[in-house]
């Protein structure tokens, strides 16, 4: 049956009940192969006539009523409910829109048993025709409190995953901002194991990986008097480690970690240091090579004018609490090595080595001693030819304040 209506002033079709206990239906019921077609359709081209389907629960008194519920089922097959504009300037709109206490909540819900049966919400750019559209946003914004989206598994094997994909040259980016001028607005990304129950759980991870170009983490700051840390801190027994680690077998793939102050304008900035301190046990920097031919070099270097300074130096007041500079050229097995050698060189200056203790029963000593068939030689050497380049080898005893002091003693 065919229900039409060729009018020129508005058509209403009311169904109203005003039983206390009563039910106002409205049933598109077909039995057929065709279904059945429930269509609110506006065809005249003014720009006002709006097609609509309202669903109100609407009290004609008071504050209270029913809820408005707008139910899409299907007992065997997809239920599909689809806003769609084709106009060149249309625009699509779901708005899930609260004006109570209890807010607003769009669920997208599967409750299959099933491992395929996913629940997915699709937020999809896809031009029909082409290779160029819109982009694809999903916008979560909160006027006056928390901004939240949560991704979250309860399943005993199961994996949480927030993936940030590009197929584009532009690549892609995860941004955690804040914009706000407070002090306190910080911006943080927390990436933490943090079991609900118990003191175990898993591993908290950050992995930065490049397959073909540089894999980058910068940690930088641009406030005048902002200070950028990176911390690896360790409550555990295991303490912590961090790596610099290349595992390429190009003899360029070097493996380096730099401190550096380099003021991006001017000639002054701060210091570069390195600090290695234990409160409690030794503090332990090594710098080791394996190869075959490769050398392991410290070197402190020096551009300015004060110089360059390597000091070891020992603060306890025990007596045992020694301060020692070991050269060392011990092998690993054998008894056959490379030497063991302390080199001292100025090209236009004196070159000076000192031992020195202001001990009131201090001794200093040079001792140059030799266990193999070669001996041991102390050497004071002068190969300038200038008649004035003497070789001295100065034995004094002078004492610093009054007339009397040691022996002065050479002892073969």
């Amino acid at each position: 049956e065919t229900l039409s209506c060729s009018c020129t002033r508005d058509r209403r079709t009311l169904y109203k009940t005003s039983g206390t206990a009563t039910q106002a239906d409205l049933e598109v019921l077909s039995e057929g192969t065709a279904g059945s077609v429930f269509t609110v359709l506006s065809t005249n081209v003014a720009t006002s006539s709006h097609s609509r389907l309202n669903v109100s629960a609407s009290p004609s008194t008071g504050s209270t009523g029913g809820d408005a519920e707008l139910f899409v089922y299907s007992r065997s097959q997809d239920a599909v409910a689809q806003i769609k504009t084709s106009g060149a300037d249309g625009q699509a709109d779901l708005e899930v829109a609260s004006e109570g206490t209890a807010g607003s909540v769009f669920t997208v819900l599967s409750t299959n048993v099933a491992t395929s049966s996913h629940s997915r919400l699709n937020v999809s750019a896809s031009p029909s025709a082409g290779s160029t559209g819109g982009n694809a946003e999903l916008f979560v914004y909160s006027r006056s409190q928390n901004s939240e989206a949560q991704i979250k598994t309860s399943g005993t094997a199961t994996q949480a995953d927030l993936e940030v994909l590009s197929e584009g040259t532009a690549g892609s980016v995860f941004t955690v901002l804040s914009t706000n001028v407070a002090t306190s607005s910080h911006s943080r990304l927390n990436v933490s194991a943090s079991p609900s129950t118990g003191s175990t759980g898993g591993d908290a991870e950050l992995f930065v990986y490049s397959r073909s170009q540089d894999a980058m983490a910068q940690i930088k700051t641009s406030g005048a008097d902002g200070q950028a840390d990176l911390e690896v801190a360790s409550e555990g027994t295991a303490g912590s480690v961090f790596t610099v680690l290349s595992t390429n077998v190009a003899t360029s793939s070097h493996s380096r970690l730099n401190v550096s102050a380099s003021p991006s304008a001017g000639s002054t900035g701060g210091n570069a240091e390195l600090s290695v301190y234990s409160r409690s046990q030794d503090a332990v920097a090594q710098i080791k090579t394996s190869g075959d031919g490769g050398q392991a070099d410290l070197e402190v270097l020096s551009e300015g004018t004060a110089g360059s300074v390597f000091t070891v130096l020992s603060t306890n007041v025990a007596t045992s609490s020694h301060s020692r500079l070991n050269v060392s050229a011990t092998p690993s097995t054998g008894s056959t090595g490379g030497s063991a050698e302390l080199f001292v060189y100025s090209r236009s200056l004196s070159a000076i080595a000192q031992i020195k203790t202001s001990g009131v029963d201090g001794q200093a000593d040079l001792e140059v001693a030799s266990e193999g068939t070669s001996g041991s030689a102390l050497t004071v050497l002068s190969t300038n030819v200038a008649t004035s380049s003497h070789s001295r080898l100065n034995v004094s005893a002078s004492p610093s304040t009054g007339s009397t002091g040691g022996d002065a003693e050479l002892f073969v």
